[in-house]
């Protein structure tokens, strides 16, 4: 078994989308991570919801939550439309890892088992975005390692 067998379909938008875009894109397409491409269709980043929901926090609040007891929802409403507009090429993540479709699930372990990041990027040869791995995917394959009835794969 390897990347591909197991990898799930990509969602992407174009890095000239606004965060408006991106974000009717995830409500629609019932996803919580978009990979974004370049005009060529190649791998530029990604962004999650967790990443836009930090966005629409006003800088002056950070991530103090007494301070947001003195908030309201007009200046939370204030802060969205700031950012609509936005291009999501200066929201996304660019330092993200990415895998190989013909790489083997072990080093897609280690990449969500070293750092913070939880889906993986399957690129093709072209670097252009073809799945998405995630914890649920090896979650699936380690149960069916370990014989756990109904897993994807079986």
């Amino acid at each position: 078994m390897v990347v591909k067998d197991v990898m799930r379909d990509v969602q992407t938008v174009s890095d000239k989308a606004t965060f408006k875009e991106a974000l009717t894109k995830m409500i629609c397409e019932r996803t919580n991570s978009l990979v974004i491409v370049n005009d060529e269709g190649k791998f530029a980043g990604v962004v999650n919801a967790r990443t836009l929901i930090h966005r629409t926090i006003p800088s002056y609040l950070g991530d103090d939550a007494t301070a947001a007891h003195f908030a309201n929802e007009e200046i939370f409403r204030e802060e969205v439309a700031k950012i609509a507009n936005e291009p999501i090429s200066k929201i996304m993540d660019e330092d993200v890892q990415t895998i190989k479709e013909n790489e083997s699930l072990i080093k897609a372990a280690i990449i969500v088992a070293s750092g913070n990041q939880i889906r993986i990027p399957v690129l093709d040869e072209e670097s252009k975005p073809i799945g998405m791995l995630t914890r649920t995917e090896l979650k699936q394959v380690i149960g069916v390692f370990l014989g756990i009835e109904g897993c994807f794969c079986e």
